[in-house]
């Protein structure tokens, strides 16, 4: 998609039925190549990124 990478937070994804909801996100994994996340497991990527941040800024 023009170069960008589209991350879902799956668990914060709602429609008007769980198969709607199931549906969403995998019309947004295939046709956008979405990567899907949980709340937990972005939290923690952005945990291990603002690390690697912090650890070049003081180099």
């Amino acid at each position: 998609m023009r170069g960008f990478e589209v991350n879902i937070i799956s668990d914060c994804v709602i429609a008007n039925t769980p198969e709607d909801t199931e549906a969403a996100l995998k019309k947004m994994k295939t046709l956008l190549k979405a990567k899907l996340w949980t709340a937990k497991e972005a939290a923690l990527e952005f945990e291990k990124i603002s690390d690697k941040i912090k650890t070049s800024e003081k180099l």
